[in-house]
């Protein structure tokens, strides 16, 4: 049964390593999308889907680092590696930083 758990744990811990990533290469591409010369500076429909996106982008993100917030201590208490969890959780606060920085 642990060897199960442990398993799943590793599996969960990837797909959120991988939802992480997916996520801030879309909040990124369609951050930059808004005013890039061939995309949202000449065409409006591309600035309005990047404004759109990002902004739920953004949103998505935080609520996968409160994932990470929960299943990190959970994980640490059922003796399991948190590694990528507290790593992924840190990288799901990178769109956050982005907007506090260049804001």
């Amino acid at each position: 049964m642990a060897i199960a758990n442990r398993r799943i744990w590793q599996v969960f811990s990837a797909l959120l390593a991988v939802l992480v990533a997916l996520t801030d290469a879309g909040f990124f591409f369609f951050s930059w999308a808004i005013n890039a010369d061939s995309l949202g500076a000449h065409q409006m429909d591309w600035a309005l889907t990047g404004a759109f996106w990002s902004a739920i982008l953004m949103y998505v993100s935080l609520g996968l680092a409160a994932v990470a917030l929960v299943a990190g201590p959970v994980g640490m208490g059922l003796r399991l590696p948190t590694r990528w969890v507290w790593v992924s959780g840190a990288l799901a606060l990178v769109p956050m930083g982005y907007l506090v920085v260049m804001g």
